[in-house]
């Protein structure tokens, strides 16, 4: 390799304190929003991403499938989380399976494609 296709000097980003600082208050976040789901619906797989940067938290039920979830707006969760809570049950549904604890009986039963992605309710 030949130093013309070497840069210079690099270029990129640097993370700085208030990054990590930022960082921690997203997991924060996240993990709240978690064991708010894990308290009403114990049992199912969330996956809950926070970005305080762009007001957005991204939950998925990865127990079905990574690729359906939901955005929620962070500065506008009440304190008692009910958006979350209802959230979390409208994606249940959408499955065809119930507000609760996980059951695997209604797991065994859902219809898969061929790359065994659960089928969802229109």
């Amino acid at each position: 390799m030949t130093d013309e296709f070497m840069p210079q000097e690099y270029q990129g980003e640097f993370l700085t304190q208030a990054d990590a600082q930022r960082a921690i208050i997203d997991m924060e976040k996240a993990k709240q929003i978690a064991e708010k789901l894990w308290k009403h619906y114990p049992g199912h797989l969330w996956a809950v991403h926070a970005d305080t940067v762009n007001n957005v938290a991204t939950v998925q039920l990865l127990g079905v499938s990574g690729q359906w979830g939901f955005y929620l707006h962070l500065d506008k969760l009440d304190p008692g989380l009910r958006k979350v809570m209802q959230a979390g049950g409208e994606i249940l549904e959408r499955f065809n399976l119930h507000r609760g604890q996980r059951r695997d009986d209604e797991y065994a039963g859902l219809v898969r494609d061929f790359a065994g992605r659960v089928q969802h309710a229109e």
